[in-house]
C-alpha cells in the first residue's frame, strides 16, 4: 500500500526476482483477471483461476503457511516481486482456518498487489520491503502487511483514491471491507516514516 495517513513459525525469503518486462506482464495480468473475476463475484472461477496458478508454480514454491490458497498467493507474488525486493512471512495458519478460500484469496491478493504497487515505485537506493505477518487461532485470525513507501507519491485518502487505476483500487478496497464485516472484523490502515501497515483483524462468528 501507499499510505494515507504477533506470529509463529513461518518462512523468509529476500532474493531479488530478475527485472524481466515479460514478468511484469504476466503480473499485470493476473492481477486484472483476479480483479475482474473478484469485480464481478465470480469466486468460483476466480477461485479455479488461483488453483491453476498455484499448479504452475507448485514445483518452485518456497513459503509454506499451512493453507493452500494462501501459499498459492504469497508464492506468486514472491515470484513477481519488484527486484531487491525482502518479501518476508512469518506465521502460520490454523489447520481449520475458518476463513473461506475465496475470502482469504480476496484479501490476500488486494493487499499485496497494493504493497507491491507501492514497492515498485520505491527510487533504486530506497529499502524495498513487503513484510506479511500471520497470526491465526481456531476463534479469529490476524493478517498484517506491512511495505516501505516513497515519499515522492505523497498520502492519498485511501477512501478516495487517485491511483491510475482507481476503479479497480477503490473496488479492491471495497471488497476487502465486505469480507471484513462478514467476521465481525476490521480492516486499519496506518503508516510511520516510509512505512506503511494495513491490519485486517477477524473474529469466526459470522454475522
Amino acid at each position: 500500500f501507499i499510505p494515507n495517513g504477533d506470529g509463529h513459525g513461518g518462512l523468509w525469503n529476500d532474493v531479488g526476482f530478475p527485472d524481466d518486462a515479460d514478468n511484469g506482464h504476466d503480473y499485470k495480468h493476473h492481477i486484472l483477471a483476479m480483479q475482474e473475476l473478484a469485480a464481478k463475484k465470480d469466486y468460483g472461477e476466480l477461485l479455479t483461476y488461483l488453483n491453476d496458478l498455484s499448479h504452475i508454480q507448485s514445483q518452485t514454491a518456497s513459503i509454506s503457511t499451512n493453507n493452500p490458497v494462501a501459499d498459492a498467493i504469497l508464492n506468486y507474488f514472491d515470484s513477481i516481486k519488484p527486484t531487491h525486493t525482502e518479501f518476508c512471512v512469518d506465521g502460520r495458519f490454523h489447520p481449520h482456518c475458518f476463513v473461506s478460500e475465496t475470502h482469504l484469496c480476496i484479501l490476500l491478493s488486494n493487499l499485496l498487489k497494493n504493497a507491491m504497487e507501492a514497492v515498485e515505485k520505491c527510487p533504486p537506493s530506497a529499502p524495498r520491503q513487503v513484510f506479511i505477518s500471520l497470526f491465526s487461532h481456531d476463534e479469529r485470525l490476524t493478517i498484517r502487511v506491512t511495505n516501505t513507501f516513497s515519499d515522492s507519491e505523497g498520502s492519498p485518502n485511501l477512501s478516495s483514491t487517485t491511483k491510475k487505476d482507481s476503479l479497480n483500487h477503490g473496488l479492491g478496497i471495497q471488497n476487502m471491507r465486505d469480507v471484513v464485516s462478514q467476521y465481525n472484523g476490521t480492516i486499519q490502515f496506518s503508516h510511520t516514516g516510509q512505512t506503511f501497515e494495513a491490519t485486517i483483524h477477524l473474529g469466526r462468528s459470522l454475522q
